[in-house]
C-alpha cells in the first residue's frame, strides 16, 4: 500500500494510527508484519505530474537516493 500524504508528518502519522486502529487484528507479531507492507511518503504534487506512472517513478527515484 502507498500512502501520499501533503502537509506536516505527524497528519500521516495520523493515518497511519487509523488504519492500524481498522486492521482485524492488533496482536504484535501480525501488526510487524503487515506494516511492513505499509509504505508512506510525502510528496506535494504540482503542475508538472502528469499522470500515477509519473509520479510513481519519482516516488521510486526519490527512495534509491
Amino acid at each position: 500500500m502507498i500512502l501520499l500524504g501533503k502537509g506536516e508528518d505527524k497528519n500521516l502519522a495520523g493515518l497511519v494510527n487509523k488504519i492500524k486502529v481498522n486492521l482485524p487484528n492488533s496482536d504484535a507479531n501480525y501488526m510487524n508484519i503487515i506494516m511492513k507492507y505499509i509504505y508512506a511518503f510525502m510528496y506535494e504534487a504540482n503542475d508538472s505530474v502528469v499522470n500515477a506512472e509519473q509520479l510513481l517513478s519519482e516516488i521510486l527515484e526519490e527512495e534509491i537516493l
